[in-house]
């Protein structure tokens, strides 16, 4: 694998066989039975369902009644409709993701952060995008998910006491980030497929098998999409390194939308299947982390179609349940 800013495949290997010989097994056998007891407390499809039959109040009302409680109530007084279970969706999500990593123990922790540290990008992309365009500051908090090696704190005050994009880009000197984005500031999309392409190769490089794999099947359904998107809009294309060529997948779509949705359903049904195997190893704690996400995003798909008054059906087809 080609190195990209540090990350070599002789210290990926060096990495791998670390993990090997670690002692592996202690670390996961506690984690993935608490995880194991968590994904079993996300809706079901009969939820998603009943949702699309309810106005925003009425889904806010429901959500209140399960998982996401605490963070509904807690926003209650500040907010309402669309925002209101907007915010909720991503507290909890940045909740639910923390109490794993919080309980997790030894080696299991160290391939759990490298999971979650794509939400270190998420947050900054996030934060940039939200100052380039002079978004409300309340607003940019709200869309952050802070569960990565960097905590919310740390993003509220880039928030906070910056102004515009580089300003932003000097508060995240101490991130590994930096360098690229001292390069790129002057090109958002640049910057973000940069960012992209150092946190997967860290990924691939030093992750145990179930990560590796799923990693290479998201980096391909990431170029098939971004193959798909720059023949339609005619643009230059930029490919991530060491994805698997998932093309098939959409070569019969000229929709992009169709196309995510499709290539989104292999990713939730591949992450799923590694919950039911009894290795030790993260691929429970990974498959929790993909369904918990698919449910929020299927909760947003409703949420915000019912805002933007679009038909059932078109809401209905865009949701992907597994």
């Amino acid at each position: 694998m080609k190195s990209l800013q540090g990350f070599s495949s002789k210290s990926g290997n060096e990495a791998r066989n670390k993990i090997k010989n670690s002692g592996v097994s202690s670390g996961y056998a506690y984690t993935n039975t608490r995880v194991r007891a968590m994904k079993s407390k996300l809706l079901k499809e009969l939820d998603f369902h009943k949702m699309m039959k309810m106005s925003l109040d009425e889904i806010a009302r429901f959500l209140e009644e399960t998982e996401y409680k605490k963070e509904i109530d807690s926003l209650a007084l500040h907010y309402s409709g669309v925002n209101l279970i907007e915010t909720g969706l991503n507290k909890n999500l940045e909740n639910s993701f923390r109490r794993v990593f919080d309980f997790s123990i030894q080696v299991s922790r160290e391939q759990i952060q490298l999971y979650l540290e794509r939400f270190d990008l998420w947050c900054i992309k996030t934060v940039l995008r939200g100052k380039f365009s002079n978004v409300p500051n309340e607003e940019i908090l709200n869309g952050l998910i802070a569960v990565g090696k960097f905590k919310r704190s740390f993003f509220e005050n880039i928030v906070k006491n910056s102004k515009n994009l580089n300003e932003a880009i000097e508060l995240l000197k101490e991130t590994e980030y930096f360098p690229l984005l001292k390069k790129f500031s002057g090109n958002l999309g640049k910057l973000e497929d940069e960012l992209d392409k150092q946190y997967y190769s860290k990924v691939l490089s030093f992750s145990e098998k179930e990560l590796r794999d799923f990693s290479e099947f998201e980096v391909g359904a990431l170029n098939a999409l971004n193959k798909l998107r720059a023949k339609n809009l005619a643009i230059k294309l930029e490919v991530l390194p060491d994805g698997k060529n998932l093309d098939e997948f959409v070569s019969k779509s000229a929709n992009p939308i169709e196309a995510e949705k499709v290539l989104k359903k292999k990713l939730v049904l591949k992450g799923l299947k590694l919950l039911n195997k009894f290795q030790r190893s993260i691929g429970p704690v990974l498959a929790y982390f993909i369904a918990k996400q698919n449910e929020v995003d299927n909760i947003r798909i409703i949420v915000r179609g019912k805002h933007s008054g679009l038909d059932e059906k078109i809401i209905e087809d865009q949701l992907v349940i597994a």
